[in-house]
């Protein structure tokens, strides 16, 4: 994993699905490392912040989740769409993105992505080089979900 990588605020707000006034408060109050700034005085984030977010939003849904769960308590799952917004965060943040791509794999098979997590899942294909093994894999997984959401 390439640990030189610099991401922008669109990509990471479009893989985690925030809001760039979020992403930028968890700056301001030291949730998240401050960023470098390029020549422009854009905002520059590497991978500890991708972990970092992961974390925070981790956390978030895991609280989610247990609410679900404790005012269903007889549900034997918890609901689909915090399933894939915790799998999204763990291939876009976690340190095995190969494991998220795994659960989401499993979400295309059984019900359509939300278009939020096609999206970002397309555009992250399309920026990783041609041969790459992660990029293949992705275009799978999309293909399962395109051919199951039909």
């Amino acid at each position: 994993m390439n640990t030189d990588e610099q991401f922008t605020p669109a990509e990471i707000c479009s893989w985690f699905n925030i809001p760039r006034t979020t992403l930028f408060r968890w700056e301001q109050l030291g949730e998240i490392p401050k960023t470098d700034r390029g020549s422009k005085e854009e905002r520059i984030y590497r991978r500890d912040h991708l972990r970092v977010i992961s974390r925070i939003l981790r956390k978030k849904i895991e609280e989610e989740i247990r609410s679900s769960l404790k005012h269903n308590p007889n549900a034997d799952y918890f609901p689909l769409e915090l399933q894939e917004r915790l799998y999204r965060t763990e291939f876009f943040g976690g340190t095995d993105p190969q494991d998220g791509l795994l659960q989401l794999q499993g979400l295309a098979v059984n019900r359509a992505l939300s278009p939020n997590t096609v999206a970002a899942l397309a555009n992250t294909a399309l920026t990783r080089p041609p041969q790459d093994k992660l990029r293949a894999k992705i275009w799978s997984v999309l293909a399962l979900n395109d051919t199951f959401a039909a």
